[in-house]
């Protein structure tokens, strides 16, 4: 199996006033193709930090976050929305459509971002 995803002493660390919050402890983790893979614990654990970092979302504070091989810390912001583009999705607990579109012109967007042709 291909590793797709992977951390290497990934952590988040955010600054509020003179408090440091540690969002996400550093973390190593590989994910291979054909896995299922659950991340589960109670709130404020880091959950949606780390699904946050694997998603290209937010950068790590420390450590890498590695795509399909390739560290994203060497990715300016276009050749970020390129990868996420390419090889990145979400299903969101709840809807997250773009508005003005519909439901259909919601699926239809990142495809013709894609150059995917309509026929």
């Amino acid at each position: 199996m291909r590793v797709v995803a992977e951390l290497a002493g990934a952590n988040k660390i955010y600054k509020s006033g003179d408090t440091l919050i540690t969002a996400l402890d550093k973390t190593d983790l590989t994910i291979k193709t054909g896995e299922l893979l659950l991340i589960i614990g109670p709130s404020g654990s880091g959950k949606t930090t780390l699904l946050s970092l694997l998603g290209c979302v937010i950068y790590p504070t420390s450590g890498q976050v590695i795509i399909n091989g390739v560290d994203t810390k060497t990715l300016n912001s276009r050749k970020m929305a390129k990868l996420r583009l390419e090889n990145i999705g979400f299903v969101f607990q709840s809807f997250n459509l773009i508005a003005p579109l519909n439901a259909l012109e919601n699926v239809i967007y990142p495809l013709q971002l894609l150059g995917v042709s309509n026929s």
